[in-house]
Protein backbone atom coordinates (compact mmCIF):
# COMPACT_ATOMS: atom_id res chain seq x y z
CA UNK A 1 0.00 0.00 0.00
CA UNK A 2 1.28 3.16 -0.91
CA UNK A 3 1.63 6.36 1.41
CA UNK A 4 -0.75 8.21 -0.47
CA UNK A 5 -3.25 5.40 0.10
CA UNK A 6 -2.77 5.32 3.29
CA UNK A 7 -3.21 9.12 3.99
CA UNK A 8 -6.23 8.93 2.25
CA UNK A 9 -8.14 6.34 4.13
CA UNK A 10 -6.95 8.31 7.26
CA UNK A 11 -8.85 11.79 5.93
CA UNK A 12 -11.50 9.07 5.35
CA UNK A 13 -11.70 7.97 8.84
CA UNK A 14 -10.86 11.34 10.22
CA UNK A 15 -14.29 12.77 7.93
CA UNK A 16 -16.23 10.42 9.12
CA UNK A 17 -15.37 10.73 13.08
CA UNK A 18 -15.29 14.60 12.82
CA UNK A 19 -19.02 14.07 11.30
CA UNK A 20 -20.02 11.89 14.19
CA UNK A 21 -18.73 13.93 16.68
CA UNK A 22 -20.10 17.49 15.80
CA UNK A 23 -23.43 15.69 15.30
CA UNK A 24 -22.92 14.66 18.86
CA UNK A 25 -22.28 18.17 19.89
CA UNK A 26 -24.94 19.93 17.94
CA UNK A 27 -27.27 17.88 19.33
CA UNK A 28 -26.33 18.26 22.68
CA UNK A 29 -25.95 22.32 22.44
CA UNK A 30 -29.83 21.86 22.26
CA UNK A 31 -30.02 25.40 20.54
CA UNK A 32 -33.59 25.20 18.47
CA UNK A 33 -31.94 27.42 15.40
CA UNK A 34 -30.64 24.48 14.60
CA UNK A 35 -34.30 22.68 14.19
CA UNK A 36 -33.60 19.08 12.30
CA UNK A 37 -30.51 18.44 10.84
CA UNK A 38 -28.36 16.55 8.51
CA UNK A 39 -24.42 16.80 8.53
CA UNK A 40 -24.26 15.23 5.03
CA UNK A 41 -19.86 15.50 4.05
CA UNK A 42 -17.55 17.15 5.13
CA UNK A 43 -14.23 17.93 3.19
CA UNK A 44 -10.74 18.33 5.39
CA UNK A 45 -7.34 20.22 4.44
CA UNK A 46 -4.92 18.22 3.94
CA UNK A 47 -2.79 19.95 7.00
CA UNK A 48 -6.11 19.95 8.98
CA UNK A 49 -5.92 24.00 8.96
CA UNK A 50 -10.03 23.87 7.81
CA UNK A 51 -12.42 21.37 7.43
CA UNK A 52 -15.58 22.33 5.55
CA UNK A 53 -19.07 20.87 7.22
CA UNK A 54 -21.97 20.59 4.84
CA UNK A 55 -25.19 20.52 6.34
CA UNK A 56 -29.25 20.12 5.39
CA UNK A 57 -32.33 20.64 7.18
CA UNK A 58 -35.93 19.40 7.44
CA UNK A 59 -37.56 22.88 6.91
CA UNK A 60 -35.89 25.05 4.54
CA UNK A 61 -37.26 27.63 5.57
CA UNK A 62 -35.32 27.41 8.50
CA UNK A 63 -31.73 27.48 6.82
CA UNK A 64 -30.68 30.62 7.62
CA UNK A 65 -31.74 30.43 11.48
CA UNK A 66 -30.16 26.83 11.37
CA UNK A 67 -26.42 29.02 9.68
CA UNK A 68 -26.52 31.40 12.35
CA UNK A 69 -26.79 28.78 15.00
CA UNK A 70 -23.75 27.15 13.46
CA UNK A 71 -21.80 29.89 12.79
CA UNK A 72 -22.14 31.17 16.65
CA UNK A 73 -21.52 27.82 17.84
CA UNK A 74 -18.01 26.75 15.79
CA UNK A 75 -15.78 28.32 17.98
CA UNK A 76 -17.62 25.77 20.88
CA UNK A 77 -17.71 23.41 18.28
CA UNK A 78 -13.74 23.32 17.51
CA UNK A 79 -12.89 23.28 21.43
CA UNK A 80 -15.23 20.29 22.01
CA UNK A 81 -13.82 18.43 18.30
CA UNK A 82 -9.85 18.98 20.01
CA UNK A 83 -11.03 16.59 23.14
CA UNK A 84 -13.01 14.17 20.93
CA UNK A 85 -10.83 13.98 18.06
CA UNK A 86 -6.48 13.34 18.51
CA UNK A 87 -4.99 15.56 15.63
CA UNK A 88 -1.69 17.50 15.72
CA UNK A 89 -3.82 20.69 14.78
CA UNK A 90 -7.53 21.09 15.03
CA UNK A 91 -9.19 22.28 12.22
CA UNK A 92 -11.48 25.64 12.21
CA UNK A 93 -15.03 24.88 10.76
CA UNK A 94 -17.06 26.70 8.18
CA UNK A 95 -20.80 24.90 7.97
CA UNK A 96 -21.87 25.33 4.35
CA UNK A 97 -25.83 24.84 3.46
CA UNK A 98 -25.48 21.80 0.72
CA UNK A 99 -27.86 22.28 -1.88
CA UNK A 100 -27.06 18.87 -3.28
CA UNK A 101 -30.30 17.50 -2.37
CA UNK A 102 -32.58 20.47 -3.75
CA UNK A 103 -30.68 20.12 -7.01
CA UNK A 104 -31.37 16.60 -7.52
CA UNK A 105 -35.28 17.85 -6.72
CA UNK A 106 -34.80 20.59 -9.67
CA UNK A 107 -33.17 17.78 -12.14
CA UNK A 108 -35.88 14.95 -11.21
CA UNK A 109 -38.66 17.22 -11.93
CA UNK A 110 -37.11 18.49 -15.28
CA UNK A 111 -36.54 15.19 -16.74
CA UNK A 112 -39.79 14.03 -15.18
CA UNK A 113 -42.03 16.91 -17.29
CA UNK A 114 -39.23 16.15 -20.58
CA UNK A 115 -40.13 12.87 -20.18
CA UNK A 116 -44.46 13.49 -20.19
CA UNK A 117 -43.67 15.80 -23.23
CA UNK A 118 -42.26 12.87 -25.16
CA UNK A 119 -44.42 11.04 -27.81
CA UNK A 120 -44.59 7.44 -26.40
CA UNK A 121 -43.71 5.04 -29.32
CA UNK A 122 -45.53 1.58 -29.85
Amino acid sequence: MSRHNSSFHRQDRIKEQLLRELSSEIQALKDPRFGIFTLTDAQIARDYSWAKVYYTVLDNSKQADAQHAFDAAKGRLRHALSHKITLFRTPELSFIYDTAEEQARTVDKLLAQVASELPVEE
